[in-house]
């Protein structure tokens, strides 16, 4: 690693500069594996989904499935 000041490379309680680097694992499963099952993707296409496009499919598949119910209930 290059050479810089102690305070740059390591901060205080080890929180790293810039914010969110990653997504929230967990939340990133469950949207996967609920799109995996409404939309029936692959893995690798939906992996690969920027964050605002896979929230867009999610709405998508979540308006499928609400949809998809109300009929149900219809008499």
């Amino acid at each position: 690693m290059p050479l810089l000041p102690r305070g740059v490379r390591r901060r205080p309680g080890g929180w790293s500069a810039g914010g969110i680097l990653t997504y929230a694992t967990a939340d990133l499963l469950d949207e996967v594996a609920y799109l995996a099952a409404v939309l029936h993707w692959p893995l690798d296409t939906l992996l690969d989904l920027e964050h605002p496009d896979r929230a867009h499919f999610l709405a998508y598949a979540h308006r499928i499935v609400d949809e998809a119910e109300a009929e149900e209930e219809e008499p």
